[in-house]
């Protein structure tokens, strides 16, 4: 290899040849998976979006919410609230999530929020992380109440 001897010497790339190199290596990056992910987080986010998150009394078809979060894409607070659940909460649960049945004692009920929480999750688009797991378990505080999905 060492006596290769090149056929034509090799020029310098114009400017054109740069800018299409960028625009073509910009394009196939657009297209990958992770260019999609990226435009479709970029459109998420124009919408300014709300986050949803909750922490449940357990995992069962009897779980229900006892804390419900909304941040928006800053991370600021939207709205915040624990519930009284009208089930105990799963032991393991409250392992992860440290709230226990005292500390709900002058908590408000479902249908005491339940308005509000509407309020702010229509607004906008909602991100939900879980979402199979975090609709189910609001289902299920709603039903419990039973105030109609």
């Amino acid at each position: 290899m060492a006596d290769c001897v090149p056929l034509r010497e090799k020029t310098p790339r114009t400017e054109k040849q740069r800018q299409a190199g960028a625009r073509l290596g910009l394009q196939a990056r657009m297209k990958s998976e992770r260019g999609k992910a990226a435009r479709l987080a970029h459109t998420w986010l124009s919408q300014d979006p709300v986050f949803l998150d909750t922490e449940t009394t357990g995992l069962d078809a009897g779980a229900q919410a006892l804390e419900i979060g909304l941040v928006n894409a800053r991370g600021d607070l939207i709205y915040e609230t624990r519930l009284k659940p009208t089930v105990s909460i799963d032991p393991a649960a409250a392992a992860v999530h440290g709230i226990s049945e005292a500390m709900l004692a002058d908590a408000p009920a479902w249908p005491d929020i339940a308005q509000q929480l509407q309020h702010h999750i229509s607004r906008r688009p909602l991100v939900i992380f879980n979402a199979d797991f975090d609709m189910r378990i609001l289902k299920q505080t709603a039903e419990a109440h039973n105030d109609p999905v």
